[in-house]
Order: structure tokens, then C-alpha cells, then sequence
């Protein structure tokens, strides 16, 4: 495990400031840091500056990267409390253009100028010694939501019509892919938004650089994030989940503390753990309690997040943060000892099918109610890589994910096919890549929200198997979790899962043959954990993350 921070290099060169900032973050563990670089088409720091700050930290004994914001945020997303900052873009950079025709401020297009720019400073910066590049989340073509975004200024949108010939002006292409009417023009644009960002990515890796990308919470296809791509260019590339819950309002309670987890759990599944780094950052200042910090990051490392990143503005993160860090650093430590090896996770949760529009809020009963869980998408090529067990729900399968989809729906129960539950919630749709894969589960269920959003692709599928739930599992969770666990109870699971009590989440890392229990709550948690026939009670103080062993 590796902890990371982000600093100016003035931060670092102050005589005054450092000595104690430095003893600071090392007894919280931050062995890495990454100075300010390429910020809005112009370096934070010079590189005379930054070269300084990096000997000092050397000295200090730190590792040392380079952050760089590629496009800019929309609005002071580094300081909320400075009006000073300059984030204006160069002169002879183009601004993103929404849909609707408007300038998204602050935020360029990825057209060749910014390109060549941003190229350069990669070049300055790698003939100065630098070695590690990560781009900061602003590295994307639309803001977060529903939508399918991208820049519709009239450049991109003459540059699409050379790569995918149609007739569209700018609003009829907004419509068409708001409603989704044309499939295959949807996918061309979902292609055309990505391939920008990967040519960002890839024309900035210089012979010699370490890439990395951070990627907001729940970024997708639809934001211009490919992630696939991206991999496929720069297979060493390191990755940054999005988390997004940063202060208190959201992150004090159990359902945001739910959809961080679920959003980690989202680019895990895409991005895989190796490279992964977490997004433990505070915004604005203070907004986020230190035991909230602290259980950010633990949630990141329970998850299988190896590398540690806290963020926070321009400002610095107060010192009583850092000491509230530094007591816990032994319990962070120990779950990364005891998550050693791969989790498994039987349920699924339907999540789109990459980026085409579909629904962005996360189904969070199945991570409330303690279920292994996670959401994976239809498009995915494996969607069961991570099982181990021969048989989840202890009966073996004989049936062949390649067999007609019909045949294997209607199937005996008694010749299950052993990869799962498949849960569709929400306003998820079932796309023809999600109707393929059925078949690969050995129970699907859709609550009333999805069963009618799918109301007419529904009977074709209809079988012993696929069940469907008359109530939306957000609008009554309690009777939703119960649900769950009747299922699972009836189709005699093989996995661990909480049976009783609620708010708490459950992580399985079979080689270790334990479970994480993470308490959502500010309270105790009391409860029982589920494995096959046992029964094992639990008891965890408020904001708790312990591995429990099995058995």
C-alpha cells in the first residue's frame, strides 16, 4: 500500500512551512507526492520551481509524480474560497460546446491545439527529469448525469460527420441521442467522444512517462472515459476510482457511504485493482470529518484499492487531519494484510451497457442489506471472473453460456447454472447485450421500476428463473433487503452475506476465507453474517471496517 498527496511546489520550498508539513505526512503514512503541473494551459509552478521541490522531497525521502489538469473543471473546483486563481483557458484553445450550443467555462475541447499543447508540457516535463503523469478528472467531454455528453461545437460535429456520415445539425444529433433513437449513431458518437480522450492520453505518454488518469465518480463511455480503451493503448496505465462524496452531507450517512462504495466498485470491475488508486479527498475544506477521512480510505483499501490518494484543493489539509490519520495507519494497514487476494462478488447489480444512456442512479439495497455485491454492465466481456466456487448456490451446472438463451431459461431449477443472482433495479434497460447474458445467471430478478421499464422485452424472456418484484426496491429498502435475503436463504447460498441488520456492507475475499464488514452508520451495528448453514453474530462500533474470519 502506498498513500499519495498533491502539493504546490512553493508549498515544499517554504523554509518555514515544510519541516513541519513533511513530519506530518509521514507520520501518516504519505510516502508520495505529486506536485502541481499543467493546470488550464499553464504550468502551476515553473519548472525551475518544481525541480527544487522535487530534490527537497527526494531528501525527505518521497517519491514524486506530477498532477496535471489537461481540460479544466467546470467552476473553481480548486478553490471555492479563492476568486484569486486563474483558470482561464489560452486564446487559441476552443471551449467544449454543449448540445444546446452553450460554452461549458473553463472546460476546453480536446482538439489539436490543446493536444499539442499539453504534449509539450509532457515533453518539458519528462526532459526535466519527471517520470509519473496523472491527469487529473477533468479529463473528459461532458459533465456528470444521465446524458450522453461531448463537445457539439461545430468542429467535432463536422469532424463526426466525416467519420460517420448523417444529416444531423447540432440539436437533431442532441435528440437523437437523448432519446436514443438511432442505436448505431449512438454508438458512433459514444466511440468518437472516447477516442478523444484516449489520443489525449496517448499523445501525452512520452518514452520514459508512467500514465495515469483519474476518473469521476461513475465516468463512463457516455463522458467520453473508456476506460477498455484506454487499457488497450496503455495497458500499464494506473487508474483513480471516482468517489465523489467529500463532505459530511452526503458522506455521513449510510446510503452516501453506499454510493462511494458502489462507485468504487463500478471502476474496479473495469479497471481492475493492480493500478487502482482511491480518491480520499475533502472539498471543500473541512467538509469532511477526520473519522470520515479515515473511513474513505478504509472502504478504498477493503475494496482492494492498493494505493491511497488524498485530494483536496489548493488548500491544504489541516494538521488535525493528518493526526487523526496517523492513529488509525495501523488499522488501515492490517485490512490491507487481511484483503490480501482477490474478492468475489455472486450478486450482480445491472449497470448500464457502456455509457449508452441509461440510468445513473445506483441500486444501493443489495451493498445496505450486506449482500457481495457489485454492479457490472452488459457490454463487459466476463462478467463472472471473480467467482470461485464451483457452485454458488451448491448444486453443480451443466448449462453452457453459449446454448441457445431460451433453452437455457427454461431450464429445470435443478440443473441451475451456479454463476449468481443478476438484479435489475431501477430505471435499468435491458439491452440486447444484457438479454444475451441472462441466461449466464441462476436467478434474475426486476423490481416494478425495471420490470416496467423493460414491460415489453419481459415476456419474451419470462421463465422459472427470471422473477419479477411488485415494488421498487428504492422506494421500500427494508422490504427489499428482506426480499434478498429469502432469496438467497431458498436458493441455499454457498456465500457469505449478512442475514440480519442492515447498513452494513460485506466485501468477500475467499483465499483469505474471511468477509469485510464495513458499518455505514455513525452508531453500533448489530447483526448476523450468513455462509451456508451458519450463523455467526457480529457487533461493530460506529464506522467500523473489520475483516471477520469464517468458520
Amino acid at each position: 500500500m502506498h498513500i499519495h498527496y498533491s502539493l504546490e511546489a512553493a508549498v515544499i520550498n517554504d523554509a518555514d512551512r515544510w519541516p513541519e508539513l513533511s513530519r506530518l505526512l509521514r507520520d501518516a503514512g504519505v510516502d508520495t507526492i505529486w506536485l502541481y503541473g499543467y493546470f488550464y494551459g499553464k504550468f502551476w509552478s515553473s519548472m525551475e520551481e518544481m525541480k527544487q521541490a522535487r530534490e527537497t522531497l527526494q531528501r525527505c525521502g518521497f517519491e514524486v509524480g506530477v498532477i496535471q489538469l489537461p481540460v479544466g473543471h467546470p467552476g473553481n473546483s480548486l478553490n471555492p474560497d479563492d476568486d484569486t486563481l486563474e483558470l482561464q483557458l489560452p486564446m487559441h484553445w476552443r471551449y467544449r460546446i454543449d448540445g444546446e450550443g452553450l460554452p461549458a467555462y473553463y472546460c476546453a475541447d480536446i482538439e489539436e491545439a490543446m493536444i499539442a499543447d499539453n504534449a509539450e508540457a509532457a515533453r518539458q516535463l519528462r526532459d526535466a527529469g519527471f517520470t509519473r503523469l496523472f491527469m487529473d478528472d477533468d479529463l473528459r467531454l461532458g459533465n456528470w448525469g444521465q446524458r450522453i455528453e461531448g463537445c457539439f461545437c461545430d468542429g467535432c460535429l463536422q469532424a463526426f460527420r466525416e467519420a460517420y456520415p448523417h444529416d444531423r445539425d447540432r440539436a437533431a444529433l442532441r435528440d437523437a441521442l437523448d432519446r436514443r433513437s438511432d442505436d448505431a449513431l449512438v454508438r458512433a458518437w459514444i466511440d468518437f467522444i472516447g477516442s478523444r480522450v484516449t489520443r489525449l492520453m496517448t499523445e501525452t505518454r512520452l518514452p520514459g512517462m508512467e500514465m495515469g488518469i483519474m476518473v469521476m465518480h461513475l465516468g463512463d463511455e457516455r463522458h467520453g472515459i473508456d476506460v477498455a480503451a484506454i487499457r488497450d493503448r496503455i495497458p500499464e496505465c494506473r487508474f483513480r476510482v471516482g468517489e465523489a462524496h467529500f463532505g459530511d452531507g452526503d458522506f455521513g450517512v449510510p446510503a452516501g457511504k453506499a454510493s462511494e462504495l458502489f462507485g468504487v466498485l463500478f471502476h474496479l470491475g473495469q479497471m481492475g485493482t493492480e493500478r487502482a488508486y482511491s480518491e480520499t479527498t475533502v472539498f471543500p475544506a473541512r467538509a469532511l470529518s477526520s473519522a470520515n477521512f479515515a473511513c474513505k480510505a478504509q472502504m478504498a483499501v477493503a475494496a482492494g484499492v492498493p494505493d491511497v490518494f488524498h485530494m483536496s484543493g489548493t488548500w491544504l489539509i489541516d494538521a488535525d487531519y493528518w493526526q487523526a490519520f496517523a492513529k488509525q495507519l495501523p488499522t488501515l494497514e492490517g485490512l490491507e494484510r487481511d484483503g490480501a487476494g482477490r474478492r468475489s462478488y455472486p450478486v450482480h447489480i445491472a449497470y448500464g451497457t457502456k455509457g449508452r444512456g441509461e440510468s445513473v442512479a445506483p441500486a444501493l439495497v443489495p451493498l445496505l442489506a450486506g449482500l457481495p455485491a457489485r454492479p457490472v454492465r452488459g457490454g463487459d466481456p466476463d462478467l463472472h471472473s471473480d467467482l470461485v466456487l464451483d457452485s454458488v448456490f451448491g448444486l453443480e451446472s451443466n448449462l453452457s453460456p453459449d446454448s441457445d438463451l431460451e433453452l437455457q431459461l427454461d431450464r429445470e431449477l435443478d440443473s441451475r447454472d451456479t454463476r449468481g443472482v443478476l438484479l435489475f433495479f431501477g430505471e435499468q434497460e435491458l439491452t440486447d447485450e444484457w438479454e444475451r447474458r441472462l441466461g449466464e445467471y441462476a436467478c434474475v430478478v426486476f423490481d416494478q421500476a425495471a420490470a416496467e421499464r423493460n414491460r415489453t422485452r419481459l415476456p419474451v424472456i419470462a421463465a422459472s428463473r427470471v422473477r419479477s418484484w411488485p415494488f421498487k426496491a428504492a422506494e421500500s429498502p427494508e422490504r427489499t433487503a428482506s426480499m434478498l435475503r429469502q432469496l438467497l436463504a431458498e436458493e441455499g447460498a454457498e456465500f457469505p452475506y449478512v442475514a440480519e441488520g442492515i447498513d452494513t456492507a460485506l466485501i468477500w475475499t475467499p483465499e483469505r476465507e474471511g468477509v469485510f464488514l464495513l458499518n455505514l452508520r455513525e452508531e453500533t451495528s448489530v447483526g448476523l453474517l450468513a455462509c451456508g448453514e451458519r450463523r455467526q453474530p457480529f457487533s461493530l462500533a460506529p464506522l467500523e471496517i473489520t475483516f471477520v474470519p469464517l468458520g
